[in-house]
């Protein structure tokens, strides 16, 4: 394997040689790819990319994929960066499902090899009417019981339960990892959401980390350990953190957002909770290494078929305390003062309904709030709370594509909750 990335990577290198030879100017699109090609289906669509390293280049490239963007949405939506494709030969090849129905969008191919990336021209495309819900038939034996295990299905930003109000700044920066295609139940699963990243390139943290657990995000993958940058960020705002924790040591640790054990179904989805852009220091003596870790071990005794949906974030109360990473010269990296999680789903847990359809009465939400400092003979139910007071204290505002996630259900934590 090692031999055949080297040897792809010799012929990419030849092909930039062929091209600084025959041209004067600078690298163009159309040196690299062709035109994205794009088939529309109602709101699904399938799009390639035909590019021109060679053969066998694309598998040597340290990350590829597609990035879309709605034409006419608002600065609160982030593209849909499709970052695991599939590669035949030298073309890019995803679907993308449950996009906005009769809506523009923009779409370009990337291929990075290390820190030269290299973008396709973008082009343009517009979905088709939402598919038409057919009338139901009578079923002569309709189940009484909703399917336990619905699994979550891909849809746009505005739609995701979890997403809270996006913050804007230039320090900010935003990513969706797409999990890569994998079967669960003996179904495929394809374009399913994993996360969305709230990275600050001041602190050299992430802010927030929002996303689903369900049963089909869990397996028996081991934690990779295999720290990376984020493919979507540029590599040179995030903390040099990949082989070596922060310094000094023993300290603060690499405490994850999204925990390494909750994307466990595969080895690619569990290798995406480790991109240094899902991180922040976190005292790791009884800390991380402790009540943090038990609560994160608990979120699982709380998914449902309706799926949980949690944010995991910082708060900076100040900026007093900084740590370094491995960089030569190192970077600070800003200690945030407090960590926390929010969450939220359904009181039954299987109503079969998306949280938006759901009523103020049948949602219960929960919040954690911890100093971010070593604890002795805590659990975590010692530090329950309300999200009312998470969003009080942050000045984030949660949960605002479920309408009726109204102050009051925010203000409470009751519910049947395992914690």
């Amino acid at each position: 394997m090692y031999m055949k990335n080297f040897f792809a990577f010799l012929l990419y290198c030849a092909s930039l040689a062929v091209v600084a030879c025959d041209n004067d100017t600078v690298d163009t699109p159309d040196e690299w790819f062709r035109d994205p090609v794009v088939t529309v289906s109602g709101t699904t669509v399938e799009v390639k990319c035909l590019t021109l390293f060679g053969h066998g280049v694309l598998a040597s490239a340290s990350s590829c994929g597609f990035v879309c963007t709605p034409v006419s949405g608002d600065d609160a939506t982030p593209p849909l960066v499709v970052t695991d494709p599939e590669i035949a030969d030298s073309t890019l090849k995803a679907p993308l499902t449950a996009l906005a129905p009769e809506a523009e969008y923009d779409i370009y191919a990337y291929v990075s090899f290390g820190s030269d990336r290299m973008t396709s021209r973008t082009v343009t495309f517009t979905t088709g009417p939402a598919d038409p819900t057919p009338d139901p038939g009578p079923d002569p034996d309709p189940d009484p019981t909703p399917d336990p295990d619905p699994t979550p299905q891909p849809g746009s930003y505005p739609g995701w339960p979890e997403l809270p109000v996006k913050a804007s700044g230039a320090d900010l920066y935003y990513a969706t990892h797409i999990c890569p295609d994998y079967t669960f139940n003996g179904a495929p699963v394809i374009g399913l959401r994993s996360y969305t990243v709230c990275y600050n390139s001041d602190t050299r943290t992430a802010m927030w980390s929002a996303y689903p657990l369900h049963a089909c995000y869990k397996g028996d993958q081991d934690r990779t350990n295999k720290w990376s940058y984020d493919p979507i960020i540029p590599n040179a705002v995030q903390p040099d953190v990949i082989v070596k924790s922060y310094q000094p040591q023993p300290g603060y640790s690499k405490g994850h957002f999204l925990a390494s054990n909750d994307r466990t179904a595969t080895e690619a989805m569990n290798r995406q909770t480790f991109y240094v852009t899902n991180i922040a220091p976190q005292w790791q003596d009884g800390f991380n290494g402790g009540v943090w870790g038990t609560l994160e071990s608990a979120c699982w005794n709380n998914i449902c078929a309706d799926t949980l949906f949690v944010v995991t974030g910082v708060h900076f109360a100040n900026q007093n305390k900084t740590v370094t990473d491995n960089a030569v010269p190192p970077h600070p990296v800003v200690v945030p003062t407090n960590f926390y999680k929010v969450m939220i789903r359904s009181k039954s847990g299987n109503t079969g309904k998306p949280l938006y359809q759901l009523k103020a009465d049948e949602l219960q939400c929960i919040a954690f709030w911890f100093g971010n400092k070593e604890y002795k003979g805590k659990n975590p139910s010692d530090f329950k709370t309300t999200v009312a007071d998470v969003e009080q204290k942050t000045g984030m505002t949660f949960f605002p594509n479920v309408p009726n996630a109204t102050a009051a259900v925010k203000a409470s934590s009751a519910g049947t909750w395992s914690f």
